[in-house]
């Protein structure tokens, strides 16, 4: 009689049915989710899998009020909803609901201007109180407005309300977006944060000659107590970059609810732990960043139990 292979433990789940979140147009996440689903769906191919677009703020609320099983975050919002640190407003009331499943790259701060700019720092724009237009962030409900919220109220007390009583133009505009309207010559600055390169940015760098502004200092410096880590964004990440750019990061995760359909989160965790050199294929970030080994490390919330046992099983959690 011929031995049998056990099946795996998502086997009774199979074929699979979630939502999936990625993030908005021109950015890293729904190039990254997209990719994931895609290598599940050859493993599952009678699978339902839903993606969804929106920035991390919107879709941490989504994964914690129950609207999606997975979703790729930015790993300070799912750390604020869990903790219920505000703002934002909507996470005053902890979402225990939200888990772990994988980091898997580095995300840096990055400020862009024109090459001829005479800006050299975003100390500049607010000691100066500079009359320009800036996407600070991108969209509205973006981690990088977060992030320049945080920027904002650590390193200077001020909100984004300051800087448009000053006579800022604040464009909320998605990456690719900001980008033409640079080469337009409609906006002053970009600020995100987001892979480094990010392929609206590589565009834009490939198109005109433009500088990456450091944050560093004091200013960075602030904002270590809330969760971020300084850093550099590498030299040679874009065209004409050729210096190491002093910046804050965060770290890209995919995240599930606790009450996510376990085979989702197994195969999901699987798919990633499993296919190292596939998901280094996806964007240069990753293949610098992501290591199996540690994955599950820096996430800022607890571990999905489901992925848990995949790295136990993976040997990568004794």
């Amino acid at each position: 009689m011929a031995a049998t292979t056990a099946a795996p433990a998502w086997a009774q789940s199979d074929p699979l049915k979630f939502v999936f979140s990625g993030g908005n147009s021109g950015g890293t996440f729904g190039i990254v989710v997209a990719a994931i689903v895609e290598r599940l769906k050859q493993d599952h191919p009678d699978s339902q899998i839903d993606i969804t677009p929106g920035g991390s703020l919107a879709n941490t609320i989504r994964l914690g009020r129950g609207d999606q099983s997975l979703s790729m975050l930015t790993s300070l919002l799912p750390y604020r909803a869990y903790e219920g640190i505000s703002p934002p407003e909507q996470f005053a009331v902890p979402s225990k609901e939200i888990r772990g499943v994988a980091r898997i790259y580095n995300m840096h701060s990055q400020f862009i201007v024109p090459a001829d700019s005479d800006i050299q720092s975003f100390d500049d724009v607010v000691k100066n109180k500079m009359k320009i237009r800036i996407v600070p962030g991108g969209p509205r409900g973006n981690v990088g407005v977060t992030v320049m919220e945080d920027l904002l109220k650590e390193a200077y007390g001020l909100t984004l309300d300051d800087m448009a009583g000053w006579g800022a133009n604040l464009v909320f505009a998605d990456y690719n977006q900001g980008a033409q309207m640079m080469k337009d010559g409609q906006v002053d600055m970009l600020m995100t944060l987001t892979a480094a390169p990010n392929g609206a940015f590589l565009d834009l760098a490939n198109s005109m000659k433009v500088k990456f502004l450091p944050l560093q200092g004091a200013s960075a410096e602030s904002m270590v107590d809330d969760g971020y880590v300084l850093a550099e964004m590498p030299a040679g990440t874009y065209p004409g970059q050729d210096e190491p750019v002093p910046s804050v990061s965060l770290t890209a995760s995919i995240y599930a609810r606790n009450d996510a359909p376990p085979g989702a989160v197994r195969a999901v965790a699987e798919t990633i732990l499993k296919n190292k050199d596939y998901m280094s294929s996806i964007h240069r970030r990753i293949k610098e960043d992501f290591d199996p080994a540690t994955a599950y490390e820096g996430m800022g919330v607890p571990l999905h139990p489901e992925a848990e046992a995949v790295y136990r099983e993976l040997g990568y959690i004794k």
